[in-house]
């Protein structure tokens, strides 16, 4: 088949700024809008529905074993070009069922604040992986803050993994045996982090390919959404081969269905602005079994976070 036939534009308006992406029990993917704070849900037969609202800037939703949706926060700003009116402080949230509202579950690690958070994942330990990214900023030569990766234990405490240095890590996923890989936006990297501390790359990809979301196979194949490219890039586990797949527009997070990857995407209205839409590309492999878990709330009475 080829990359023509792989890929369909299933709407073509959605939204003004999707990003994040899981399925929920019923099927329906789930995604937020950034610029609108919308946690979204959308399925053929009933189209896109608002499920609930948080303040403008979430960036990426899961769902829990408990049924919450867990969501990164940017705060509300993005680079230099979008603050919020309704700003707030860059955190993890949970919105449980029946609520109106989220909880804040994580601010900071270590006593640093989250900068920007970017992607979350739930690994097979019951942790929440967390990629937080730092500001972006479109001019390499003004670039400066570091980029991590931290864990959220199952009690709320978290602890600091890896400080990736200028390199806005912004996609996150967990492998089968509890490695942790990401991508990197500013240095056009696939990275690992093994169980045993060590930290390897996986791939190089091309400049300009700006890789954002990304996504792991049944057989380890990682799936990546590369924003610059306007390409899924597949990769082999071991980083031994790429082939990119071209899409339309520019996409960013995704969710496995079946064999097939629903995609949060941009496409250009003009040369000053974008709107979203949802792209669906064939894989003809399924995707990895996703991970769950729960995260308890930490009351301001409850021992200091970061000593995870």
């Amino acid at each position: 088949m080829s990359d023509l036939g792989r890929v369909s534009v299933v709407e073509r308006d959605f939204g003004e700024m999707p990003q994040g992406g899981d399925l929920l029990d019923d099927g329906r993917f789930l995604c937020v809008d950034v610029m609108t704070g919308d946690i979204v849900a959308y399925a053929p037969e009933t189209g896109r529905e608002v499920l609930s609202r948080v303040s403008s800037g979430p960036i990426a939703i899961l769902r829990g074993s408990d049924s919450a949706f867990y969501i990164a926060h940017t705060g509300g700003v993005l680079g230099d070009f979008w603050v919020a009116d309704d700003r707030i402080a860059p955190c993890i949230q949970k919105l449980s069922p029946g609520q109106t509202s989220p909880e804040i579950i994580l601010s900071e690690v270590d006593g640093e604040p989250v900068v920007s958070a970017h992607d979350i994942a739930f690994g097979p330990d019951g942790r929440l992986y967390v990629a937080d990214s730092h500001i972006w900023e479109w001019e390499p030569t003004k670039r400066t803050g570091d980029g991590r990766i931290f864990a959220i234990n199952p009690d709320g405490s978290a602890a600091l993994l890896v400080n990736t240095g200028c390199t806005f890590p912004c996609g996150l996923v967990v492998e089968a045996d509890g490695s942790v890989v990401w991508t990197e936006a500013y240095s056009d990297k696939v990275r690992r982090l093994r169980t045993d501390g060590a930290v390897e790359d996986v791939i190089q990809l091309p400049a300009g390919h700006t890789p954002h979301g990304i996504r792991v196979g049944a057989d380890g194949t990682l799936w990546v959404a590369s924003f610059g490219s306007s390409s899924i890039d597949e990769i082999a586990p071991d980083g031994s081969s790429l082939m990119s797949h071209p899409v339309p527009g520019h996409p960013m997070h995704m969710a496995f269905d079946g064999d097939s990857l629903l995609i949060a995407a941009f496409r250009a209205v003009d040369e000053q602005n974008m709107v979203g839409q949802l792209l669906r590309f064939d894989t003809g492999r399924p995707g990895a079994v996703t991970a769950r878990g729960a995260i308890a709330v930490r009351r301001p009475d409850d021992p200091e976070q970061g000593n995870g």
